[in-house]
């Protein structure tokens, strides 16, 4: 009952997996918008934190910045929601290029067989 581990491959040599093409830009794209959002939060905080100002007009402060903040990231939010709608077109539309073209040369393909297959009848 000796059993020898398969040997492991070198993460160099380890199989590539296929994703879509737009992928990773839609990933950098989800980072950059989450990386953006937290930072407008945090400088934010911090600017009105470290404020020397009375109470009532730092809730006032609060109350421009928090509308500031929502205004932008409403924005961002559509602007992200835009691309995700590009991307997805651009794909749909490589994707039916792509079927018409294998039905294409499938149609080619049946029509050569059934042009072999009368030459081999009337032979």
């Amino acid at each position: 009952m000796n059993r020898e581990a398969a040997p492991r491959q070198p993460a160099s040599e380890a199989p590539e997996t296929h994703q879509p093409k737009g992928t990773n830009a839609m990933n950098n794209s989800n980072t950059t918008l989450a990386a953006f959002v937290i930072g407008a939060v945090a400088g934010g905080a911090t600017a009105l934190l470290f404020a020397p100002m009375s109470g009532e007009r730092l809730r006032e402060r609060i109350a421009e910045r928090g509308g500031e903040l929502k205004e932008n990231t409403s924005k961002t939010a559509r602007a992200a929601a835009e691309l995700a709608r590009e991307t997805v077109d651009g794909a749909r539309s490589a994707a039916k290029q792509k079927a018409a073209a294998v039905s294409g040369a499938v149609e080619v393909g049946r029509a050569a067989y059934r042009e072999e297959l009368e030459k081999a009848k009337s032979a």
